[in-house]
């Protein structure tokens, strides 16, 4: 067996879908898969069906590594969501990021929230804005807030569940959400004046691997116990990476899916 014919397993949670793709190292899709992607409404708040998506997931890579030799898996994921977790399971359900976030909360976390300047996240509505999600959630929910371990971001999620490590990622974490300084590079004022700075996990690249899956998901799934599980990455801001590798010209990338994300690497 030669390094090329090895492949990765890519899990790509989409707002609307969950895909599971079979890449080359080379870069060719050899085989998909397809969830449709629901929320439960309820209780306490909408949010996604974790368990459903966990159980498919496990499911098709079990199928996929049947067929093909996978030695590495990368999760990416929409952004402005987030895990609370202890131990090793989520303290709150995580919250739909069209969820609509009650008024006074809004107007609470206007006076408290970033400048524009200084996060460069523009006030979105619903949950759009991720400081705002996770503000609510612990106003609302204060004891089961404190039993919080770690705040990982959704791609870092799932490479928690599949590997066992916690760690962060800049494009999750700066995707519009007031947590993130980009001039600075470092954790905004909100973040320091909730005290959710020792609940980030530390900041990995989204290439770095994190370490093997964990030893039930390779005897689940046949999947080899040395597969490696890597940190992750928000899905416009992988696209736009693959474009600022490879693409000479100048550009600008339109991001296309439940939502439209444009990027321009010539704008301020």
């Amino acid at each position: 067996m030669t390094d090329l014919d090895h492949s990765t397993l890519v899990l790509d949670v989409g707002k609307t879908n969950v895909k599971i793709l079979v890449m080359s190292k080379a870069g060719a899709v050899l085989d998909t898969e397809k969830l449709d992607n629901k929320s439960l409404d309820g209780p306490p708040y909408p949010h996604p069906d974790i368990e459903r998506i966990w159980q498919w997931l496990l499911a098709t890579t079990t199928h996929f590594a049947n067929q093909y030799s996978i030695d590495a898996i990368v999760p990416t994921t929409h952004g402005c969501t987030a895990a609370l977790v202890c131990d090793d399971e989520l303290v709150l359900p995580i919250l739909d990021y069209e969820t609509e976030i009650p008024d006074d909360t809004t107007e609470t976390f206007a006076a408290v929230a970033p400048t524009f300047a200084e996060t460069q996240s523009p006030n979105l509505p619903a949950g759009l804005n991720l400081g705002r999600q996770l503000f609510w959630l612990q106003r609302e929910f204060p004891q089961q807030f404190s039993r919080t371990q770690w705040i990982l971001t959704y791609p870092q999620y799932w490479a928690w569940r599949l590997c066992g490590v916690a760690a962060s990622e800049i494009t999750s974490v700066g995707c519009h959400g007031h947590l993130w300084n980009p001039q600075q590079r470092s954790f905004s004022t909100l973040v320091d004046r909730q005290d959710w700075r020792r609940l980030f996990p530390p900041l990995k690249p989204a290439y770095a691997a994190l370490g093997p899956i964990c030893p039930e998901i390779a005897h689940t799934t046949g999947l080899p116990p040395t597969c490696q599980v890597y940190n992750g990455i928000h899905d416009s801001n992988a696209a736009y990476s693959l474009y600022l590798r490879g693409h000479a010209k100048p550009f600008s990338l339109v991001s296309t899916g439940t939502w439209v994300i444009m990027i321009s690497p010539r704008l301020p």
